[in-house]
């Protein structure tokens, strides 16, 4: 995929290799997922989820390394590639599994 095929709002680096994605400065994926992704849309649902209840807690979320929750702080460490497809894709083409990823992605991978 070329940069001119590419849709506008998608990082040059959606479209790059296995081999070169591992070297992506991790500036870019610590940005908060953009409206619409699977990461987000959980966010908003967890939101909506402790509206409903009518519970005034909103955990902070933020993109990390891994899932984590650090004591003291009311809030909830994603792992970076659930900020991405293209970096879910990644984590399952080498770890095999996407943990917190969803069925979707996994089928279209074996589809693939």
């Amino acid at each position: 995929m070329t940069a001119a095929d590419r849709p506008a709002h998608e990082p040059a680096w959606a479209a790059w290799s296995n081999d070169k994605l591992p070297n992506l400065p991790h500036e870019p994926t610590r940005r908060h997922p953009r409206r619409g992704r699977s990461c987000q849309n959980g966010f908003q649902q967890l939101y909506a989820e402790l509206e409903a209840r009518q519970l005034l807690f909103r955990p902070h979320v933020w993109v990390s390394n891994e899932w984590f929750t650090p004591d003291g702080v009311p809030g909830i460490a994603v792992p970076f590639y659930l900020a991405h497809p293209r970096l879910a894709k990644l984590e399952l083409d080498q770890m095999l599994e996407v943990e917190g990823g969803t069925p979707e992605l996994v089928h279209a991978h074996l589809a693939a």
